[in-house]
């Protein structure tokens, strides 16, 4: 099952065994919400959360909710990420970080990467003219004519 936040509150989907955040939630009460919807009714369930750079300021209250109910893999550095304040809090909850798109189409993933090879080969070939162009003794930037000053600085 696929579903928002809204269907993170007050809905009870007994089957529900997993859920996998792939937007970090934007507070500690929506993280306790949208993982609530697994292990209900005594059963055990997981829970996946993906975060970036962006998720930073947010993680340190859901590190602290996951380690405080003995869960796993909450790293050290995590649980010692300055505290948000009030402020910054509600900034987070009124205006999330905007991401890409994740998608699953093998077309789209294929495309993904052949422009990536494509820049990497780019920067490879001007990386090459570059040394080329330094192995030559050749200058990078030719000073245009009569506009170039002798330097203050040389001897």
């Amino acid at each position: 099952m696929v579903c928002t936040d809204v269907l993170s509150r007050g809905i009870d989907v007994k089957t529900v065994r997993a859920v996998v955040n792939y937007d970090f939630p934007p507070s500690t009460t929506s993280y306790i919400h949208r993982v609530g919807r697994t292990g209900r009714g005594g059963r055990t369930g997981r829970a996946v959360t993906f975060f970036s750079e962006e998720d930073k300021d947010a993680l340190r209250g859901v590190a602290h909710i996951i380690h405080n109910a003995g869960g796993v893999g909450v790293e050290p550095w995590m649980l010692t990420l300055p505290k948000l304040t009030k402020r910054r809090r509600k900034q987070i909850e009124r205006c999330p970080p905007v991401r890409k798109p994740i998608t699953t189409d093998p077309n789209e993933i294929r495309e993904v990467y052949a422009k990536r090879r494509r820049k990497a080969s780019e920067r490879a070939e001007s990386t090459a003219r570059y040394r080329s162009k330094l192995l030559e003794g050749s200058p990078m930037i030719a000073p245009s004519p009569g506009k170039s000053k002798p330097s203050p600085f040389a001897l």
